[in-house]
C-alpha cells in the first residue's frame, strides 16, 4: 500500500479542502491497477475526471516551467497553450521533471509543486464535481473538486486540451 505525498497531505490540510485517497493496490482484484481507464472503471467515474499533470519546459529564454493539468481523455493542445502563454513550450525531460518536483514520473502533482512553476488546468476539468490528480507517489491519486485544485495551486484554467478519438 502507498501513501500520499507528505507535501501534498499537508497542502490539502492547511486549505481545508475535503479529499479522498485513492491507492491503486487497493483496487488490484487479481492483478495491478495499471492505468487511468482501469481505475475510472473501478470507481466508476468517466475517464474525464481522472487528470495527468505534464511538466513541461518554456522554448529558448528562461527556463520557466509549467504544470498543465488535463483529463486522460485528453491530449495536450500545444498550439493551444503557446496561444494561452504567448510562446511555444516543449515536454520537460523526464529528469528535469523529477528533479524540480521531487515526484516519481506516474505520481506527479499540480499540489506541492515548487512555487515558480505556474499550474495550467485545462477548462474542461471544471465540468467536473471532483477530479484525481497524481498524489506523489506511483499508484497514489487524490480526489477533490476542481474548484478547490486551482485555488490551492493558483492554477489558471484555460482550453488546453482536446478529446482523444
Amino acid at each position: 500500500m502507498h501513501s500520499l505525498e507528505p507535501r501534498i497531505h499537508a497542502a490539502l490540510l492547511e486549505h481545508g479542502v475535503t479529499f479522498n485517497v485513492h491507492d491503486h493496490a487497493d483496487m488490484a482484484s487479481c492483478r495491478p491497477v495499471e492505468s487511468p481507464h482501469e481505475v475510472a472503471a473501478h470507481l466508476g467515474y468517466e475517464l474525464r475526471r481522472i487528470a495527468r499533470t505534464v511538466i513541461v519546459r518554456r522554448r529558448g529564454g528562461d527556463q520557466s516551467y509549467f504544470a498543465l493539468v488535463v483529463g486522460a481523455d485528453e491530449k495536450i493542445d500545444f498550439p493551444r497553450v503557446t496561444t494561452h502563454l504567448g510562446f511555444g513550450v516543449k515536454v520537460a525531460p523526464l529528469e528535469d521533471m523529477e528533479t524540480l518536483t521531487g515526484f516519481p514520473r506516474f505520481g506527479v502533482s499540480p499540489i506541492g509543486i515548487p512555487a515558480g512553476v505556474s499550474v495550467i488546468l485545462c477548462n474542461c476539468l471544471l465540468e467536473q464535481p471532483t477530479v484525481l490528480v497524481g498524489g506523489g507517489a506511483t499508484g497514489v491519486e487524490v480526489e477533490l473538486p476542481p474548484t478547490a485544485l486551482i485555488e490551492m495551486t493558483a492554477a489558471t484554467a484555460a482550453h488546453i486540451g482536446h478529446r482523444l478519438e
